[in-house]
């Protein structure tokens, strides 16, 4: 910019337990290792991202927007969707043979999203099991 050049360093921090070492109290072993694979998430993300994690997973990434809050929202959502498609009314939802395993996520996701127009819930209803259409 006008002749001025940026860099930055690459981060070579070496992402061990050593590094939760300064945090007050012992953390369990599942914390620690949870943390340092969020350090390793967000090191390969645009800065301001913010990662929630459980169990050695990531379960939603905010990263590239303009405030930490915005980026927050946008993983807190994520991981929203990840836990109810877990949830058991979700995955109760019994499906013919010959619907498409891409299709049966994607009516899943549009059930969580809770906003089916009447024409999809009728559309749903026939990719449905027909025991499963009663409930």
């Amino acid at each position: 910019m006008f002749g001025l050049r940026l860099g930055q360093d690459r981060d070579d921090v070496r992402l061990s337990a050593a590094l939760l070492d300064q945090t007050d109290g012992a953390l369990p072993k599942e914390a620690a290792e949870d943390l340092l694979l969020g350090l390793a998430v967000l090191r390969f993300t645009q800065s301001n991202s913010v990662c929630y994690l459980r169990g050695g997973m990531t379960l939603g990434i905010g990263a590239g927007q303009q405030s930490r809050v915005d980026c927050t929202r946008l993983a807190g959502a994520k991981t929203d969707t990840w836990w109810l498609r877990r949830h058991p009314a979700v995955r109760a939802l019994a499906f013919r043979p010959d619907v498409r395993r891409q299709d049966r996520i994607n009516w899943r996701l549009r059930v969580i999203e809770g906003d089916l127009t009447p024409d999809e819930g009728e559309r749903l209803a026939q990719e449905l099991r027909s025991d499963d259409r009663a409930r």
